[in-house]
């Protein structure tokens, strides 16, 4: 990965608001800002900082028709167990500068593409492991099956509106290399582009 004096990494707690609240995020993912009422529902899991606010946590960015609803926070730099776990981590989230990000497949985006979050997966320790994520490698826990939460990148097609509103778009950054098959890690460059886009 090629460096850039743009890079700029931070740590948020992860929310798993998918499912019970309790499912680590593997890394390479796209992950947005938790909204307020995201937040009170982490703290009701009971296993939360004292002091945890709005800015401290990130989710799995949503969806809405295949793209991302919500602005792209940034990247995960690990995986990490979500709140609700006693062992929560503080997760490293990639939010500028140039970054490794798993795709959900290789529909001919070029180096050059702008990009965003396109679909959603789970994947368990029990599954094949991913051979190029190798966090996932290794089980969080060798004695359960664990779901990791996945947020893939793909190619933003931005539909001009007819009429009406504006739509918003949220695009992650530039694709700086070109994948050749799902689950291919490239390089995103996240300072070419602003966080939201209309259309």
């Amino acid at each position: 990965m090629s460096a850039s004096r743009h890079d700029q990494i931070q740590e948020f707690f992860f929310w798993d608001t998918d499912g019970p609240g309790a499912n680590p995020i593997g890394r390479y993912q796209l992950v947005s800002l938790a909204t307020p009422a995201e937040v009170a529902a982490a703290i009701a899991s009971g296993q939360v900082p004292g002091n945890i606010a709005f800015g401290d946590v990130c989710v799995r960015t949503p969806l809405s028709g295949g793209v991302a609803a919500r602005p792209v926070l940034g990247v995960t730099g690990a995986s990490g167990w979500s709140l609700g776990q006693p062992s929560a981590d503080l997760i490293p989230v990639h939010v500028d500068g140039v970054a490794l990000v798993q795709f959900n497949a290789a529909v001919v985006p070029a180096a050059g593409t702008i990009l965003t979050a396109v679909a959603t997966e789970t994947r368990t320790s029990q599954q094949t492991p991913f051979t190029n994520n190798f966090d996932m490698l290794i089980p969080m826990d060798a004695r359960v099956a664990v779901t990791y939460r996945l947020c893939l990148a793909g190619e933003l097609a931005i539909v001009p509106a007819s009429g009406g509103a504006n739509v918003p778009y949220y695009p992650l950054g530039v694709l700086l290399d070109t994948p050749t098959a799902k689950y291919d890690i490239l390089r995103v460059d996240m300072t070419r582009v602003p966080r939201v886009m209309y259309a």
